[in-house]
Parts: C-alpha cells; structure tokens; sequence
C-alpha cells in the first residue's frame, strides 16, 4: 500500500454533536481547525468545517478550506482528498467517493490484513467462508475484479464462496463474473457458489465449514441482509460504508464485527479531535 496521505474534511457535529456557527462578519479572520494524525503508514489530515449561517458564499467556504490545507503543504503532493456527507451536503456536491475509490481499496486491504493475518501467518479463528455480496452501483465485472485483488493473498485458505446476486437476471450475471470464478477453481480449488435471485434468503448451512466464522464482504447489496445467518465472531465488511446498515449493526448485531473504510476514518479523526 506505501505511504498514503488523505486530506479529509469534516462538519463538527459529525465529530463532537455540537458546533458554534462561523460568523460572517467581515473584521473576523476566520480560520478553521485542522490537526495531523498518524497511523501505520497512512498520514490524515482533518479540517473541521463548523456549520455556516445561511448567506454564505460556497466560494468563502471552499477558499477557507483551501487555506487550511495549505497549512500542510509538504504533504499535499500526493495526497487523496476525501469530503465527509455533510461536508457534500453543505457545498450541494454528490457523495462521488466510491468502493472502488484508492482510499476505500487501500483500507479494505487493512482490514483483511486484520482479519486473516499475513499471508504466511494465518490468524487464529480467521474466516474460511466468504460470501461475496454484489451492490448495483458498479458493474458485476468490475466487483469480481476488486474482490479478486482484495482477496488475492488469503484465498489459500478460504474453503467456501458464496456469491449473492439480488437479480434474476441470473444468466447475464453467471457470464459476467464466470473468467474469474474458473480462476478461483484452477488456482485454489474454490468453487464459486452463486445465488442469484431476487429476494432469496440465505441460510447458515450453505455457508459454514465447522466452527469457523464468515466474512461476508458487502458491495451495496440492495437485496434482503442475510441476518439469520450471521453468527457471533463472523465479519461484515460494509465496503461502500452504507450509514444505515452501519446504524443497523451498531443497535442490533454488536456481536458482529461491523467494518467500513468510512467508519475507520470517522474513527480515527474522532479519536485525534478529543486528543
């Protein structure tokens, strides 16, 4: 992965749930709070952006951010910039980042470096089923393509996939993804179990080998969730960091290990603003 920068602008509230509004009174100089934090190899970079009254230009407001993070030249070169929701909200921008954005890559990549351990160093109790849940968002190619490269180092020691599909369109999406799963078979030995149909229900037993937890890796899934068949110790990786399933895991399955890249940002900058 190397050295990563993220440059990454968030509200206040999203980080305190409180703010005081930036005066536009023209003898203020304004400047808006930002520190450095950190982590491994990744360095983040935070601008807190506090609520702004009504009457505000977006231009006063991007030249602000701009100027905060001009305090960090050095390390602005390569650096990926990244808007939190409420910051987009705010400057009336699309939420454009995506699973298949480097950021989003390179922290998926932390969490299954996490979750199984090196690649000649397995971690105790790590997944031997995945299933693979494709979102409508991107193309089924373009999925099978990222989970291929996400997975590629630990599929030595996965006995089970199971890819979800919530389409009937089960033909066109067999051909899409077919290439890869052959890989997957003449490489390791997996065998690609695919369900694709809208509305089914997945049951524990066509997942599980023995004990072993599950990793269920999320692309923005828009069928049912597969909640009966989570187990306690089994792994949701919530790729695109969808903010009602976030919600969801974190009042009804705590005993769910509940990942998102945007959740592990939000958490590190929560971490360095009450520091």
């Amino acid at each position: 992965m190397g050295n990563e920068t993220i440059l990454y602008y968030v509200s206040e509230t999203s980080v305190s749930g409180g703010a005081r509004m930036l005066k536009p009174h023209f003898w203020q100089k304004i400047t808006l709070p930002s520190f450095v934090m950190q982590k491994e190899d990744m360095t983040l970079i935070t601008v807190i952006i506090p609520p702004v009254y009504k009457g505000w230009k977006q231009e006063t407001l991007l030249q602000l951010m701009r100027e905060a993070a001009g305090k960090y030249e050095e390390h602005l070169a390569d650096a990926q910039i990244i808007l939190h929701r409420e910051v987009l909200l705010l400057l009336g921008r699309p939420d454009t980042l995506s699973a298949f954005s480097q950021v989003f890559r390179s922290i998926t990549a932390r969490f299954l470096k996490e979750v199984f351990g090196r690649p000649h160093g397995r971690t105790q109790g790590a997944p031997s089923s995945v299933v693979l849940m494709f979102g409508e968002l991107f193309f089924p190619e373009e999925q099978m393509r990222q989970f291929m490269d996400l997975m590629q180092p630990y599929f030595a020691w996965i006995n089970r996939l199971l890819i979800l599909c919530d389409t009937n369109e089960a033909e066109h999406f067999e051909e899409a993804v077919m290439n890869d799963a052959e890989e997957l078979y003449y490489e390791y030995g997996l065998v690609s179990q695919i369900q694709c149909k809208k509305g089914s229900v997945l049951k524990r037993g066509t997942i599980e080998c023995g004990h072993d937890p599950v990793l269920f890796m999320d692309f923005g899934y828009p069928g049912t969730l597969p909640y009966s068949a989570l187990r306690k110790g089994d792994v949701y990786l919530d790729i695109v960091s969808d903010e009602k399933k976030e919600s969801l895991f974190r009042r009804k399955y705590i005993e769910i290990s509940y990942l998102s890249p945007r959740k592990y940002l939000d958490t590190m900058v929560k971490s360095g603003y009450d520091n």
